[in-house]
C-alpha cells in the first residue's frame, strides 16, 4: 500500500524520544513527523480537541500543541495496582510548525 502522508514518519523505537501529557500516566510515542504524532496513552483524548504534549529527547524538551484527529481503544492492560487500564491509540496533528523546517533536517 502506498503511503500518501505529507511528511516522512520516524519510528520512536530507534530514538530516545518520550512524551508527557497532563492527566496521563502513560504516553508511548509510536512515530512522529513534522505534521503530527501517533501515540498510545492511558487517557481517552477527544477528537477535534486541542492538547499540549511535552516531547523530550536527550534532556531537552519542547511543548507542542495539536488537534486530535483520531483516538480509539486499542488495549486493556493490568496496572501496577492490579486494576484494568484502558490504552488508547491516538493521532495528533500539530497545530503549528515553522515553514522553514523540512523532513531532511530532523532526526539527524
Amino acid at each position: 500500500m502506498q503511503d500518501n502522508r505529507r511528511h516522512k514518519r520516524f519510528q520512536s523505537d530507534s530514538m530516545e524520544l518520550n512524551g508527557k501529557m497532563i492527566m496521563a500516566q502513560k504516553v508511548e510515542i509510536i512515530d512522529i513527523s513534522l505534521g503530527g504524532i501517533a501515540l498510545k496513552t492511558d487517557k481517552r483524548l477527544n477528537v477535534g480537541r486541542e492538547y499540549l504534549i511535552k516531547l523530550g529527547y536527550k534532556g531537552e524538551s519542547i511543548d507542542m500543541k495539536g488537534t486530535i484527529i483520531r483516538c480509539e481503544l486499542s488495549n486493556i492492560e493490568e496496572g501496577s495496582d492490579g486494576e484494568c487500564v484502558s490504552i488508547y491509540s491516538a493521532g495528533i496533528m500539530f497545530k503549528y510548525m515553522p515553514s522553514t523546517i523540512d523532513d531532511s533536517c530532523i532526526m539527524q
